[in-house]
């Protein structure tokens, strides 16, 4: 084996003195805040509400609301319930957490 050839390879001389970036990396946080406002920008912007609903004050208003909104009616509150009882109960072992 020739010894040459385990030389370092020779540079190529450069012209003054190299440039050094002033410019500084960005941090974590400076990276998340510049995709947010990318994210921002792209964003829909919120239509006004088609009604205000007032459900009758009583414990099943949640559900009124929820009738309201997914079928149409207030009447209809307790099909949301039967409907959320079955989901529960259908899947008690599973969980999310």
């Amino acid at each position: 084996m020739d010894i040459k050839q385990l030389e370092q390879p020779k540079s190529l001389p450069t012209k003054g003195k190299p440039k050094r970036s002033s410019k500084r990396d960005l941090i974590a946080l400076e990276h998340q805040q510049n995709e947010s406002n990318k994210k921002a920008k792209q964003t829909w912007v919120a239509k006004q509400p088609i009604f205000v609903h007032n459900p009758n004050l009583d414990e099943n208003r949640g559900f009124r609301s929820l009738a309201v909104a997914l079928l149409g009616d207030e009447k209809r509150y307790i099909d949301i319930k039967v409907r959320m009882r079955e989901f529960f109960i259908n899947n008690r072992g599973k969980t999310i957490y």
